[in-house]
């Protein structure tokens, strides 16, 4: 018998605002970057865990900021080996609208350990 999903969170935000856009704008001097948000704590840290590569997403409105947490923190602190860098921080928004479907896909694979990877043609 298939087990029923549970009923996916609802985002905070939608497709017209995000919690990152909200941060910068209560706090312009910040230098706020958005990014791991499509994996849970055990992948973030560790994407090794993972069976392949997957793909980290940054959006950041200050570009030092972004190459840091590209660079430093996730590739060599963390590991991830695939970071995309989605642009300014509206670019938020969709990973931020991730979670619903990913609690479904959490329930579907049976797992947490799991994330996206973009692939693209040959």
């Amino acid at each position: 018998m298939r087990r029923r999903a549970a009923s996916p969170p609802t985002p905070l935000f939608c497709h017209t605002d995000s919690l990152a856009e909200r941060i910068q704008a209560a706090f312009p001097g910040a230098r706020v970057v958005r990014s791991l948000n499509t994996v849970n704590a055990e992948v973030m840290v560790d994407p090794d865990r993972l069976a392949g590569d997957s793909t980290a997403f940054v959006a950041d409105e200050d570009p030092d900021a972004g190459d840091w947490a590209r660079t430093e923190l996730l590739e060599r602190w963390f590991g991830w080996r695939h970071v995309v860098d989605r642009g300014g921080v509206t670019a938020a928004r969709g990973p931020e609208m991730w979670l619903p479907l990913w609690q479904r896909a959490m329930d579907a694979a049976g797992t947490a350990i799991f994330d996206l990877k973009i692939v693209t043609e040959p």
